[in-house]
This record gives C-alpha cells, sequence and structure tokens, in this order.
C-alpha cells in the first residue's frame, strides 16, 4: 500500500471550502496519524470537488515526498468483517417511517415498491432517524456492509451518512469492523448472461430496476466508487455505465472520469460501454443539480402527470412522443425501435 492514503474509517471533518463536515483526510498509513487537517478530500465531489493531496502540501511546505509503497509483510492481513443475516433482518420494518420508501410509493405501485425493498434488501434504521439501509451483500451472499443514508420525503437525500457497523462501535455492540464495500446489489448477479448497468447511487439503481429491467442496474456508491476491485465479480458481463451529470471542478466531468476508467478497465479485459444521454441531453441547471438517469425518467414522467406503474407503461409513453425522445430510449438502452415496438404490443 501507499505510505499516505485516504482514511477508511467513516470519520468525516469540516471541509475548508465547502465548510461542509465531509472532509475525508489523508492519514500516514505506518502511524496512522492524520498529514494535516486540510490535507484530504471532500466527498462532495460535484457539488464542491475540494481535493488537497499529500503531495501538494509537502511541496508547498518544502517537504520531501515520497508515495512509496510499503512492503506487504510490514502490515498483517486485513480480515474483511461480515455483518449477520439477523442483522438485517432486523431492519426490514418501520416502512411508513422511512422516507425513500414513501417516496417510492408515490412513483411506483405496491407491487414494485415491495419488490425493490425485497430484491434490494432495504432496510430502515429505527435507531438512526429512521434512516434507509442499503445493505451491501456479495456475489457469495455474504452481508459487507450497510450504508445508512436519511432521505427527505420527496426523495431528496439529506447530508446526513451513516454505517451499521459506525453505529454499532459507538454503542459498544462490536468492538471492531474492517470494512471491505462490494457493488450494492451485486447478489443479484446470477446468470452470466445478465447485462449489467452501473450508477453511482443505491437509490438510482433501485428506480431504475423498475423503470427498465432488461438490466441488472448495481451501485458502486459515488463518483469514485468505480474501481476494478469492485467490479472484478462481473468482467465477464456486459457493463453499461450510467454516470451522474455534473460540473468539471478542476478534476473532470463525471462523464469524463468515468469514460477514462472505463478505458482503463476494457485494457484489463472489461467489456465496458458508457451512455451519452444525460451528457448530450441534460442542461446546465441539471449538471449544477448533479441529476442522474432516475431523475432523467422520473422527472420527466411527473411533468407529463403520469405515474410509471411497468417497464411496458414508461416505453410506450416514449413512443407517443416525437422521435428524438425515442433516439434517447435508443441511445441509454442499446436498444432499437423494432425491439421497442415489440416490447409495448407483448
Amino acid at each position: 500500500m501507499y505510505k499516505y492514503s485516504l482514511d477508511k474509517s467513516p470519520k468525516k471533518f469540516e471541509c475548508p471550502q465547502c465548510l461542509k463536515k465531509r472532509l475525508v483526510r489523508y492519514i500516514d498509513t505506518e502511524t496512522d496519524d492524520y498529514v494535516d487537517h486540510k490535507v484530504g478530500r471532500c466527498d462532495r465531489e460535484i457539488n464542491c470537488g475540494y481535493h488537497y493531496t499529500p503531495k501538494m502540501y509537502f511541496e508547498q511546505n518544502n517537504v520531501s515526498f515520497k508515495n512509496y509503497y510499503i512492503p506487504n509483510n510490514v502490515k498483517k492481513e486485513i480480515v474483511t468483517s461480515y455483518h449477520s443475516k439477523e442483522e438485517l433482518k432486523l431492519t426490514l420494518d418501520n416502512f411508513k417511517k422511512n422516507n425513500f420508501v414513501k417516496f417510492l410509493n408515490q412513483i411506483f405501485n405496491k407491487e414494485q415498491v415491495l419488490s425493490i425493498i425485497n430484491n434490494y434488501k432495504i432496510g430502515t434504521a429505527s435507531y438512526w432517524y429512521n434512516g434507509t439501509v442499503f445493505w451491501q451483500i456479495d456475489n457469495d451472499h455474504k452481508i459487507r456492509s450497510g450504508k445508512i443514508i436519511s432521505y427527505q420525503e420527496s426523495g431528496k437525500r439529506t447530508q446526513y451518512v451513516y454505517w451499521v457497523h459506525s453505529y454499532q462501535i459507538k454503542k459498544g455492540i462490536k468492538s471492531h469492523f474492517n470494512l471491505k464495500q462490494c457493488l450494492f446489489g451485486e447478489h443479484l448477479v446470477k446468470s452470466k448472461n445478465q447485462t449489467i448497468a452501473i450508477v453511482e447511487s443505491e437509490k438510482t439503481a433501485c428506480i431504475m430496476s423498475q423503470i427498465f429491467d432488461k438490466y441488472t442496474w448495481l451501485a458502486c456508491g459515488n463518483l469514485s466508487g468505480l474501481l476494478e476491485e469492485k467490479l472484478r465479480v462481473i468482467k465477464q458481463h456486459k457493463i453499461i455505465l450510467y454516470p451522474d451529470l455534473g460540473l468539471d471542478k478542476g478534476n473532470g466531468s463525471p462523464f469524463l472520469r468515468w469514460s477514462l476508467q472505463k478505458d482503463r478497465l476494457n485494457k484489463l479485459g472489461y467489456h465496458i460501454s458508457i451512455s451519452d444521454l444525460l451528457e448530450e441531453n441534460g442542461t446546465d441547471n441539471q449538471k449544477r443539480k448533479g441529476f442522474d438517469i432516475a431523475d432523467y425518467f422520473v422527472n420527466q414522467s411527473q411533468n407529463e402527470e403520469i405515474v410509471i406503474k411497468t417497464t411496458e407503461d414508461l416505453i410506450y409513453q416514449k413512443i407517443k412522443k416525437r422521435s428524438p425522445n425515442i433516439d434517447c430510449l435508443r441511445s441509454v438502452f442499446d436498444i432499437d425501435i423494432k425491439e421497442i415496438i415489440i416490447n409495448t404490443c407483448e
């Protein structure tokens, strides 16, 4: 590993730029000490983009910088921790108080909402503001983590994010937990013939699973979460990326950053393409807000004063529109007009 790396603990500090408590600091992996209170990366990558690296810090202070590897035999191998099935089951309740589920009920019917809850194992953290628990379950059905996000009833997320294991450690339920994340929804990948669609947020994956169920929708957690370590288990699948909209804060737009990562991964033998639907059609305002693919379809449906009921309903609405919207469908879902018509008629 490198001598300096971002802290993997759930601790967050005030960002020097946006002043939100969203800064992840860099640590010296030999001493476990923080480098400096300003050295870190804000996880509000779209709305802030602050990133002050150890190299920048040392160079500005005229200190020699070497981010060398520490030999593997220096550090003990870290064993991944897991949650039990019982811990997960305890969260499968109180959905009437879960704002994310309330939002789903506004745009989907009861059966579809239950499908999302059952497939993705959506939970409620009754002990933490009734936040939504997005459990990360790997392809061996081992529970890697439970990410808790607080939402408003409108479906808009708040700035509050927590982890089940962090709460348990704080309350003395667990003494430690070695977090190693996987793709959200990874447990849903079963057949080699499945086409995998990857988005940033868990919310987006859940919504898109009902809007277009031809794909298996997974989430990598955030803009920086598209890592080869996470994608390795789906290497043999056809993968389509759907990055969020966003402004270039100096390190590239989300579309550019995922495009570069796509090229790197394809050189390693992956079969990845990227959708430019949002990039080509998104407005400046939508880019500032960080619109994602689910926002695009839900917002359009609400503007049309319809409620999404089935995939076929959505496609039918698209067919009734003029050709530019049909072209959007063809672009985002990589299907031709004939297939759209056939799906509608069946």
